[in-house]
C-alpha cells in the first residue's frame, strides 16, 4: 500500500477530486471539464460549474486585451458548455459572435482529432467579419505561445482550421477522421444551398457542433441539418446567435418561453424554451452602460453614446424597429411589416393557445371560429366575416 502510494504520487496529480498524469497541464485539465463534464470518469470529481472551468482557462490562456471577460462572456461561456442547444438573442455588439468563435478554437483544441464544429453565415464575407473572424484570431494566439504546441492549422483555400496532416483540399479534402475533423465556416447564401447545409451536417465525429452566425437571416434548412449532424455523437451542440426580427424569423422560432411570450418582456436576460436555453442581451443594459467606468472596460459592447446616435437617426423613437433589432435585440412586439394581426394581438386574444372545445350533451364537441376579409383599401369591397362551427 506504502509502495503504490509513492508510486501514484510520483506518477499524477489530484485535481477537482480526480486524479491526473503529471504531464496534464491544469488549462488543460480546464478545458476537458469544460467540456466533458457530464461523462464518466470526469462527472465523478468535484468540479465547479463547466462555464467557470472555461473561464479559467481564457483568463490562463490570453491577456485581458486579447479577450476581455465581460458579464455577458460569462453567461455566453456558462451556456456553451452546459447547454446542448441554446439562442443568443441580443443587440449589436453585444461580443455573442467574438465568444462563440472562441470557444469553438478551445473546444476543437482540447480534441482535435475527435471534433467537427461548422459555423454558418450567410456569406464567406460575412464569416470573415463575424464569428470566424474570432476563430482565426484566437487560434493565431494561440499558436504563438511559446509554453503550448497548439493543434492544427490553417487551410489556405478554405475558411477552415484543419488538422496538421489533413490534405487542403477545399470540400472534397478526403474522408479519413483528420479531414473532418475541423473548424468550418459555410457560407449558405453562397452558390448551392443543398450543399453548403450538407456540409453542416456530414462529420459524424464524438463532439460535433453547429453555431448559426446572423441565425435570423438564416434558411430554415441550416437549423435541420443538427438532425443528421447529432447522429452518431457523443455530444452534439446547436448555438444560433441572432439579433431577432420578430417571434416568426428562423432563429426566434426557437426561442418561445415555455410559458408564452406573454412572461418575458425585452428586459428578461433569460429563459427556457422547449429546446433549450435562451439568453438575452439588451443594449440598453449593457455592462458598458451600467457599470461605472463600462465604457471603457468594455470598448467592443455596445453603449450608450451608440443608443443615442441610433435614437437620434430615428427621431427619438424608441419603438422604431431598428431600435428594438439593434438596440434593445427582442423581437419586436408589432412586427416590423404590416399585418392584420401582430405577435402582440396573438398573445392578447390568446390564440396560441389550445382551443376550447364545448359539449352540446350528446357527444358532440365543437369550437366557434371567424375568418375575415378587413379590406382596408380604400373604397374596395365591404369586409367580410365569415363564421363556422368546427367539431
Amino acid at each position: 500500500m506504502v509502495a503504490r502510494r509513492a508510486i501514484m504520487a510520483e506518477t499524477y496529480k489530484r485535481r477537482f477530486g480526480l486524479d491526473w498524469d503529471k504531464g496534464v497541464h491544469d488549462i488543460q485539465i480546464d478545458l476537458i471539464l469544460a467540456k466533458k463534464w457530464r461523462f464518466a470518469p470526469f462527472c465523478h470529481g468535484n468540479l465547479l460549474d463547466p462555464g467557470e472551468h472555461l473561464i479559467r482557462a481564457i483568463q490562463a490562456l490570453f491577456t485581458p486585451d486579447q479577450w476581455t471577460i465581460s458579464p455577458w462572456t460569462e453567461e455566453h461561456a456558462h451556456a456553451w458548455a452546459a447547454e446542448d442547444f441554446s439562442v443568443w438573442l441580443g443587440a449589436a455588439s453585444t461580443g455573442k459572435s467574438n465568444d462563440a468563435g472562441g470557444f469553438a478554437v478551445l473546444d476543437w483544441i482540447t480534441d482535435p482529432l475527435d471534433t467537427y464544429i461548422a459555423l454558418a453565415s450567410t456569406s464567406v464575407p460575412m464569416l470573415k467579419l463575424r464569428s470566424f473572424e474570432s476563430v482565426t484570431r484566437y487560434f493565431r494566439i494561440l499558436k504563438k505561445n511559446p509554453v503550448f504546441l497548439i493543434p492544427g492549422k490553417e487551410a489556405s483555400s478554405q475558411t477552415a482550421i484543419i488538422n496538421e496532416n489533413a490534405v487542403d483540399e477545399g470540400e472534397d479534402a478526403g474522408s479519413d477522421a483528420t479531414a473532418k475533423a475541423s473548424i468550418r465556416g459555410v457560407a449558405l447564401a453562397d452558390g448551392d444551398e443543398a450543399k453548403a447545409v450538407a456540409r453542416l451536417a456530414g462529420a459524424h465525429l464524438p463532439w460535433t457542433s453547429i453555431i448559426l452566425d446572423e441565425g435570423s437571416a438564416l434558411p430554415a434548412a441550416a437549423a435541420k441539418a443538427r438532425f443528421n449532424a447529432m447522429a452518431g455523437a457523443k455530444r452534439f451542440r446547436f448555438l444560433s446567435l441572432a439579433n431577432p426580427v420578430s417571434q416568426f424569423d428562423e432563429a426566434t422560432k426557437f426561442c418561445v418561453p415555455v410559458d408564452g411570450w406573454a412572461s418575458v418582456n425585452a428586459d428578461t436576460p433569460r429563459w427556457r424554451s422547449k429546446h433549450g436555453l435562451v439568453l438575452h442581451h439588451n443594449g440598453f443594459q449593457s455592462p458598458a452602460i451600467v457599470e461605472p467606468g463600462g465604457a471603457e472596460k468594455y470598448p467592443f459592447l455596445i453603449n450608450k453614446a451608440q443608443i443615442d446616435r441610433m435614437l437620434d437617426e430615428v427621431g427619438g423613437n424608441e419603438d422604431d424597429p431598428m431600435i428594438w433589432v439593434m438596440a434593445r435585440g427582442f423581437p419586436i412586439p408589432r412586427g416590423d411589416t404590416a399585418s392584420v394581426l401582430s405577435a402582440a394581438d396573438l398573445d392578447l386574444f390568446h390564440a396560441r393557445e389550445p382551443a376550447t372545445w364545448r359539449g352540446d350533451g350528446s357527444g358532440v364537441w365543437f369550437v366557434d371560429v371567424a375568418g375575415a376579409d378587413p379590406a382596408f383599401v380604400a373604397e374596395g369591397d365591404g369586409c367580410v366575416v365569415q363564421r363556422a362551427r368546427v367539431g
